[in-house]
């Protein structure tokens, strides 16, 4: 068994994507249906979503949150970084020399063990998405 899902909840939905992207991630504007529109990406094996807050959904409390993204444009050296998302949460960035991994296919390249059991799962009428419904 592998996480294959991470779901943030925040009420700063810009700022939490900005912190994320100068991290390294791409992510995907999503919206399923009448859903909230949020923020996606699908790293090896799992996909971390960010969403807005709602009555039902309130922010994602304390967490301590692991990244291994490869030296790039992030500019950080080669090592480990403890960070602090905008929320709150403590964010521990290694960066590894490893090359980085930039399609799908190079992901299952680089670890077999792990499969992307979402592939072809949850389209949405309004186009492709990363992940299903949380």
């Amino acid at each position: 068994m592998h996480p294959d899902l991470l779901v943030l909840y925040t009420d700063q939905l810009d700022a939490c994507h900005t912190f994320y992207t100068g991290l390294g991630l791409t992510f995907e504007k999503e919206q399923h249906g009448t859903g909230p529109e949020h923020y996606a990406t699908a790293l090896t094996g799992l996909v971390f979503e960010l969403y807005p807050t709602s009555p039902r959904r309130p922010a994602t409390g304390s967490l301590r949150l692991g990244l291994t993204l490869p030296v790039g444009a992030h500019g950080r050296p080669v090592g480990q970084h403890t960070l602090t998302d905008p929320d709150g949460r403590t964010v521990v960035l290694t960066i590894t020399q490893e090359a980085p991994v930039t399609t799908e296919q190079e992901a299952r390249d680089a670890a077999p063990s792990l499969s992307d059991s979402r592939s072809g799962d949850d389209q949405s009428s309004s186009g492709p998405c990363v992940s299903r419904r949380p």
